[in-house]
């Protein structure tokens, strides 16, 4: 009986022995493949995160494109309030230049009769 016992008891470690291999290549892909998991999970993160500063970057665009076309209208009034002045100050010039030479006229003309 003990005979028995101790030969069941081998072939139990045997048969125990020759499993573990068997429990060790199993784990190893599941390791495995929590590893990729884990991985891809990684990737998921990181491509959200790139997402997510794309869409800041396109956000900012946006924003300095406003900038961009408000400066744009500011300046074109500027623009069109300097070329207004400018008129004025021609229209004025022409003006006194009219009004000085219908004063020299004049005086000539006076001179002309207090000649006479």
């Amino acid at each position: 009986l003990q005979e028995h016992a101790a030969a069941a008891a081998a072939a139990a470690a045997l048969l125990q022995k020759q499993q573990e291999p068997f429990q060790l290549q199993q784990e190893e892909p599941q390791q495995w493949m929590q590893q990729l998991q884990e991985q891809k999970q990684q990737e998921q993160k990181q491509q959200q995160q790139t997402l997510q500063q794309l869409l800041q970057l396109q956000l900012q665009v946006q924003e300095s494109q406003k900038l961009e076309s408000s400066l744009q209208y500011q300046l074109t009034e500027t623009v069109e309030q300097i070329q207004q002045m400018q008129r004025v100050v021609s229209y004025r010039m022409l003006n006194q230049n009219t009004g000085l030479h219908l004063v020299k006229q004049s005086v000539v003309q006076l001179r002309q009769l207090g000649g006479k």
